[in-house]
């Protein structure tokens, strides 16, 4: 793809630009293994449907400092490409580690132009579902001069992007297989957990430099290319989200329930199935003995309760035989910021007619910092769902069995809290790699079947230090751990000000899904900032506490102090590597079998890879699940062998290793 190719289509980034070559494919989600989030802009490049694609700059290594081995496609301004090269097949010249393929990205340099060059872009997006305008702009000056001691060119190139977008989901949960059920009709039955809203508001950042100078000898057997690369990323966003569901969905995919997961509320007709026992249309409710809570716990007094907020046959005369499920309004703030700088030196000497050496040297420094914070408040909901159609409808409706206010799902005093989950990454990388090649051109007349002989030597050491938490979740004011010295609706004591309304709209996903309405979600201005976050929950809740606060327990996580982060979350990577290779090029114009002209190449890399880290593990800890109701099934955590709780303790465990992997990298490519 060349710059000219770039410009002219509406693309944001270069993985947008890349869609259009045959084979390549982008990835919409915002991150490769999160299905939940989708992205106006792609995050990830798959060729012939493989992901593991290496991204180069200028031909050259280049990586993130969280681990990744490439850079982000989305990091890259495309007004700064001369053109972008994608590699499907490999070969023994070309780095190791595209097992999809490779992606080059070229930037510009002095002597692309003729002579003085000035280009200038402006342009301005609205995004229809924000209703904002953002800015785009870029500006390339390059110059080129004759002098005596040989031609000099200079090329200066940078770009900015502001993009605002709003993305859109709606997700039906997980699919539950329930054999028997008399409930549904007995057989095989498909139900599913419940559904899923949410919009995120991505606001993103873009700044990318490009410095580039150029010396040709007078006798023009001398190249020099010095070229420095910034790009920095940074993207904002805030997300609301409702989830009304039931059951597990994280345990085994071949779970079978003999059992039915929901019931259809009372006084609602019974589930709809189809021809092969999917659910199609009812409303979701549990049952009426499914533990809860404790039903004369005082401070779940509700002005319209039973008299607490739900109620169980044996506690009320008046409880409803089912009740609603729970539903969570969550609100969340992450921030993300990546910088990568790449400095490097070409010289190119064209010794004689038939050899040329390169020699090249590079550094590349980079930097990643995240973090992602998030909350709920808690209520329930009888949730009616219509899969019959060709996209689901679904409603949140006032719970059967608990109490509610006529302010229904507006009204504050109808949530909770129940948790709050916080997630940290700083990560830096450096590099310095060295190489050189040599060409020999073996070709004699026209016809001839040898080319040119190609090989080379490379040296790169890289250094990365990836510091990331936990996704710290602890609860906060759950029914399962409620605090006799708290409040628990909100509204109330601590929570008077925890909270927000928010309407997602009716035109979620083009309308037509789902009404919209208010909900009471978590405050974003408390959430966007964690020193509110801390000030507003530490101290006042069941488990959570912030991660700079956590038990300084020699067996357990011990935080490094003057940071957020335990042993067991500091990782220190060095990984060597060596490389030779040769490669011998074949045939060309005039060179057929038959009438067809065939051309390729054949060669070997080795490859020794020395890697080196020093980090951890920590155990998991063993919580145990609440009793089951008489006649409900049991919890099968509560099945869990007294070995494996001792073995679940929390404790961590500290190591440094390494290994050494020597590879030979065949390859052959003939083209016909």
């Amino acid at each position: 793809i060349t710059a000219s190719d770039i410009g002219a289509f509406p693309d944001k980034s270069v993985a947008e630009a890349l869609q259009r070559v045959t084979g390549v494919f982008v990835t919409r989600f915002a991150a490769s293994g999160d299905t939940t989030h989708f992205s106006a802009e792609p995050s990830g490049v798959v060729i012939r449907g493989l992901p593991q694609v290496r991204s180069e700059f200028n031909g050259r290594d280049v990586f993130n400092a969280n681990s990744s081995r490439g850079l982000g496609f989305g990091d890259v301004s495309p007004e700064l490409m001369a053109g972008v090269d994608t590699y499907k097949n490999l070969t023994a010249e070309m780095i190791e580690g595209g097992i999809a393929g490779t992606v080059n990205l070229r930037t510009h340099v002095p002597f692309d132009s003729e002579g003085f060059v000035a280009a200038f872009s402006a342009e301005a997006d609205y995004g229809n579902l924000v209703e904002d305008f953002n800015p785009e702009g870029s500006a390339l000056i390059s110059n080129r001069w004759t002098t005596d001691i040989g031609e000099i060119g200079v090329m200066v190139n940078g770009a900015y992007s502001e993009v605002t977008t709003a993305s859109q989901g709606v997700q039906v949960l997980r699919y539950f297989q329930v054999e028997g059920a008399d409930a549904y009709g007995g057989g095989t039955k498909w139900v599913p957990g419940g559904i899923d809203v949410r919009e995120a508001i991505y606001d993103r950042t873009r700044i990318g430099a490009a410095l580039a100078a150029q010396w040709r000898s007078p006798d023009e057997s001398l190249l020099a290319t010095l070229q420095y690369n910034r790009s920095e990323y940074e993207n904002d966003w805030q997300e609301f989200s409702l989830t009304g569901g039931t059951g597990n969905a994280q345990t085994a995919q071949d779970l079978v329930l003999t059992s039915p997961l929901s019931v259809p509320a009372e006084g609602t007709p019974a589930y709809e199935f189809d021809s092969r026992g999917v659910f199609t249309r009812g409303v979701l409710n549990d049952a009426e003995g499914s533990w809860a809570g404790d039903p004369f716990n005082s401070q779940l007094a509700h002005p319209n309760g039973y008299p607490g907020w739900f109620c169980y046959s044996w506690s009320a005369a008046n409880c409803p035989s089912t009740r609603g499920i729970g539903l969570s309004a969550d609100a969340r703030d992450a921030n993300t910021l990546n910088v990568t700088e790449d400095l490097s030196l070409n010289l190119r000497w064209e010794a004689t007619d038939r050899l040329a050496f390169n020699f090249d040297v590079q550094h590349v420094d980079s930097t990643v910092d995240n973090f992602d914070n998030s909350a709920n408040s808690k209520t329930a909901a009888d949730v009616f769902l219509d899969m019959s159609g060709s996209r689901p409808r679904f409603e949140f409706r006032r719970p059967t069995g608990f109490g509610f206010t006529d302010g229904g799902f507006a009204d504050p005093s109808n949530y909770y809290h129940e948790w709050v989950m916080e997630h940290v990454e700083e990560a830096e990388g450096e590099q310095w790699t060295g190489r050189i090649d040599a060409d020999i051109d073996l070709s004699e007349d026209e016809g001839g079947w040898m080319d040119s002989l190609r090989v080379g030597v490379l040296r790169a050491d890289r250094d990365q230090a990836v510091n990331w938490s936990t996704y710290n979740w602890g609860s906060v004011q759950p029914l399962w751990g409620i605090q006799s010295d708290e409040a628990f609706f909100l509204g109330q004591g601590q929570w008077t000000n925890t909270f927000q309304s928010h309407d997602l709209g009716s035109d979620i996903g083009r309308g037509n899904m789902f009404g919209g309405g208010v909900f009471i979600h978590p405050n974003m201005d408390i959430i966007s900032d964690y020193q509110a976050t801390i000030d507003t929950f530490e101290g006042h809740s069941n488990d959570w506490v912030p991660l700079g606060s956590r038990p300084r327990d020699a067996n357990q996580c011990s935080v490094v102090p003057g940071t957020l982060f335990c042993p067991v979350e500091l990782l220190n990577v060095s990984e060597d590597t060596d490389a030779a290779y040769m490669m011998l090029r074949f045939g060309g114009e005039e060179t057929n079998f038959g009438s067809v002209n065939v051309r390729g190449n054949i060669g070997v890399r080795y490859v020794k890879t020395t890697v080196e880290s020093s980090g951890g593990q920590a155990f998991p800890i063993f919580t145990p699940p609440n009793p089951s109701a008489p006649d409900q099934p049991i919890d099968p955590l509560s099945l869990t062998p007294a070995d494996d709780i001792a073995f679940m303790n929390g404790a961590t465990v500290i190591a440094t290793d390494g290994a050494e992997h020597e590879n030979w990298l065949p390859s052959l490519n003939i083209r016909f």
